[in-house]
């Protein structure tokens, strides 16, 4: 099942709930609507409003891709101290080595996925 959170709820702890994931199956969850991240620039953090978790596990660790606005960004949250993160055309390897050098566990995927508008 696909879990999403906010920027805040990733620094401070949270989960953003929708009380349908306890009754319906997951093929007919509502999830929030990806918008494309149009910008002039590389995304930032910032420009974030809602993370696909990815990745979490015990001690604090956690990859994320950014869902709404959809762009090519990943955060990765490294022991609960550390924080990284990579935007932009090669983000998606640069998190993927991140993650190999730092034993962390990534999802290998082929960039990002083209999302309908």
């Amino acid at each position: 099942m696909t879990m999403f959170r906010t920027t805040e709820q990733i620094f401070k702890g949270g989960l953003h709930f929708d009380q349908n994931w306890l009754e319906l199956p997951p093929w007919m969850l509502e999830r929030p609507e990806p918008t494309p991240w149009f910008g002039q620039k590389d995304m930032t953090i910032e420009d974030v409003d809602f993370w696909e978790v990815l990745f979490e596990s015990g001690g604090g660790n956690g990859l994320y891709a950014a869902w709404q606005p959809y762009g090519e960004i990943y955060l990765i949250r490294h022991n609960d101290i550390h924080l990284e993160c990579f935007s932009g055309k090669n983000a998606n390897w640069l998190a993927e080595q991140y993650c190999i050098k730092n034993n962390l566990y990534y999802p290998k995927t082929e960039g990002m996925i083209n999302v309908p508008v």
